[in-house]
């Protein structure tokens, strides 16, 4: 996660389809304080960058 200059907050995860609609829905929802005004992703090939997935709450 990388807070940007604009406000807006970039994500880039990799991992099963499901786990990573789980994270989408997490995204959504954000934080009890956070307003989300929108999520968007952009699906590509795992680049094999990244060792381990897991959402917490």
């Amino acid at each position: 996660m990388k807070n940007e200059s604009d406000g807006s907050v970039r994500v880039e995860a990799e991992g099963a389809r499901d786990d990573l609609e789980d994270l989408l829905g997490a995204l959504r929802d954000g934080p009890r304080a956070a307003r989300v005004e929108d999520v968007s992703a952009d699906w590509q090939d795992a680049s094999g960058t990244f060792e381990h997935f897991e959402v917490r709450h």
